[in-house]
């Protein structure tokens, strides 16, 4: 995927002493509001929203900094969270419902 001209860099850095260690750029699809961000129980994958109103999930390599796969989600997405299963729990928002969609990690 391409990042357009004004695009979201989602940077893995070490804190021991501040060096960015890898970025990847998510296209440019109108990032409406903060992204919502988590890693799997592991650390091997990294699950970021962007995109207008957050519904644009990325699933993220953190080794090799690459965009893996997305999904649209059919509501605002406001949370992400790791299950000891090793999928993801992300929570929708719509005008009248909450939304709880499972997603599984590679």
């Amino acid at each position: 995927m391409p990042a357009g001209p004004n695009p979201v860099t989602v940077g893995f850095w070490n804190f021991d002493d501040g060096t960015q260690m890898r970025a990847v750029e998510l296209p440019d699809i109108g990032l409406d509001g903060f992204p919502t961000a988590t890693f799997t129980a592991d650390s091997r994958y990294f699950f970021c929203t962007a995109g207008a109103g957050g519904r644009r999930i990325f699933l993220i390599d953190v080794k090799t900094a690459k965009i893996r796969s997305s999904w649209t989600a059919s509501a605002s997405v406001r949370g992400l969270f790791p299950l000891t299963s090793g999928e993801i729990a992300a929570v929708g928002v719509e005008p009248k419902a909450v939304l709880i969609y499972k997603m599984p990690a590679p």
